[in-house]
């Protein structure tokens, strides 16, 4: 409350209410409030759907050590790279840049997008489809306001040819619109179930300060460990992971010898399959793949699990 003086109170005016005791309006924004509460429940309920289905997998490829498997085929490479005079340069960086590449690309599987190109030319053809239909409803709209002006029977019955043009123009916008929308939506959807089946299979900073701690100076386990947190940042890695899942399921037997040759045939022909990558030559590296599988299953002898 304001402080009158004598004169003011003898003149009988009333001290002014002073800003501070009035209280501010209060508008509860009630739609905001239900708004942010239904897309918490909607993440929550999207999260452990997808968790849901990602447990299984990550189960079915630990209890098949197909997480081993795959890690003992790069292991191979590595030996061959440390055991072939024209490979070994290769592996001169030091145990702390070994340590700091896995780490980088252990993080980068959890955070890359392997739908981005995709999604960026959806993103283009939706924004292109929603900027038609806003120039057909200008177009609809001046139209109408021309004939209305003009009063011409010609223009009236133009404006009716073409007002049901545009309006199946408008629900063939709006259809192809909610189908790239979900088709986007679908898309992201994946790109979290890939991350969260990368964030189990990649070999963690912790698991990588072990592994170094514990190789004493072992720089083979460090540049498989790299070559593992690189190949999770391939969005096929893990298709290729399911089937070697069904395969070892199916027929164990068969497994255990393509695994026996995959050990043999990619570092005996490292230098050949790298060069033929190089030169994009991927007919002739199918036939040589071909050509040595069926030469190494004859004499391979199933691994005992």
């Amino acid at each position: 409350m304001g402080h009158l003086t004598r004169r003011q109170r003898r003149k009988g005016l009333k001290p002014k209410k002073s800003l501070a005791s009035v209280p501010a309006p209060f508008h509860p924004s009630y739609l905001g409030f239900y708004r942010r509460k239904l897309k918490n429940i909607y993440s929550t309920f999207s999260y452990n759907t997808k968790a849901r289905m990602v447990k299984p997998v990550l189960w079915a490829f630990k209890q098949y050590n197909i997480t081993e498997d795959s890690r003992a085929i790069y292991y191979a490479q590595v030996e061959e790279l440390f055991r072939n005079p024209n490979l070994i340069p290769r592996t001169f960086l030091t145990n702390e840049e070994w340590l700091e590449r896995a780490r980088y690309f252990g993080d980068k599987s959890t955070q890359i997008d392997p739908h981005k190109n995709v999604a960026k030319l959806l993103k283009y053809f939706q924004e292109s489809f929603k900027k038609i239909d806003e120039y057909a409803a200008k177009f609809q709209v001046a139209l109408y306001i021309l004939c209305a002006i003009s009063g011409s029977t010609v223009l009236l019955s133009f404006f009716n040819i073409i007002e049901g043009k545009l309006f199946f123009l408008s629900v063939i916008i709006t259809i192809a619109l909610l189908i790239l929308t979900g088709y986007i939506r679908l898309l992201q959807q994946d790109t979290d179930i890939f991350h969260m089946i990368n964030a189990k299979l990649k070999i963690s900073r912790r698991e990588l300060f072990h592994l170094n701690r514990n190789s004493r100076g072992d720089k083979k386990l460090l540049v498989m460990a790299t070559i593992w947190n690189c190949s999770l940042t391939d969005y096929r890695t893990i298709s290729r992971l399911i089937l070697m899942l069904l395969l070892k399921m199916i027929r164990p037997t068969f497994y255990n010898k393509i695994l026996g040759s995959l050990k043999t045939i990619i570092p005996k022909n490292l230098e050949k399959i790298e060069k033929l990558l190089k030169d994009k030559n991927y007919k002739k590296l199918r036939k040589l793949l071909y050509d040595e599988f069926r030469k190494n299953m004859k004499t391979t002898e199933p691994l005992q699990i």
